[in-house]
């Protein structure tokens, strides 16, 4: 389960979540997973958050696709 959660300030907004990542036994993978993602250009601040199910594997435990992964990608 994640945490995600978006403040109002008087500057604008703030984003925070949990680093927890779990496998679908529920199994802690990690503490430190990225979930909030920064975007944006010159003069444009924006953020994306992925909360869920974003890795697919196999049976065998074998990661077929991870969208967090191919997020960094970009």
């Amino acid at each position: 389960m994640s945490t995600i959660s978006i403040f109002n300030t008087a500057e604008g907004f703030a984003l925070a979540s949990d680093g927890r990542s779990s496998d679908t036994e529920s199994k802690t993978l990690t503490e430190d997973a990225q979930k909030i993602f920064p975007i944006g250009s010159l003069g444009t601040h924006m953020a994306y958050a992925l909360a869920g199910t974003i890795r697919i594997g196999d049976v065998a435990d074998r990661v077929l696709f991870d969208l967090g992964a191919a997020t960094l990608e970009r």
